[in-house]
């Protein structure tokens, strides 16, 4: 279960910045082609993932991680899969990928711990 666990955490790194990327340097982008494919493809990484995190959280009682950091991250990671598109003032969005990147971060570490 971790190494599920930890593989989609960083994953997850990876999709985030991609994201910040994205932010950054695309003007132009297709609904169908780019937004789309995108959203569904993190979306469904997403599912993957919270269940996968939740469980082990249950099951290991991490000290520094909560569930409910679990979930504000899944619904931010959805929020930032569009709004890196460009429909987000920056600061936000990068405030948002902060946090992201703090909480993977730190579910990683737990993770760590208990290996």
């Amino acid at each position: 279960m971790e190494e599920k666990v930890e593989e989609l955490t960083r994953q997850l790194l990876e999709r985030n910045d991609e994201m910040l990327l994205i932010h950054e340097t695309v003007r132009e982008f297709s609904f169908y082609e780019d937004i789309k494919p995108f959203v569904e493809e993190t979306d469904d990484l997403l599912a993957r993932w919270q269940e996968a995190a939740l469980t082990w959280m249950r099951e290991h009682r991490p000290k520094y991680i909560h569930a409910s950091q679990i979930r504000q991250t899944h619904e931010n990671l959805q929020n930032n899969a569009l709004a890196c598109f460009g429909t987000q003032k920056e600061r936000r969005f990068k405030q948002t990928h902060q946090a992201i990147r703090y909480t993977l971060a730190g579910l990683l570490d737990e993770l760590a711990k208990h290996n």
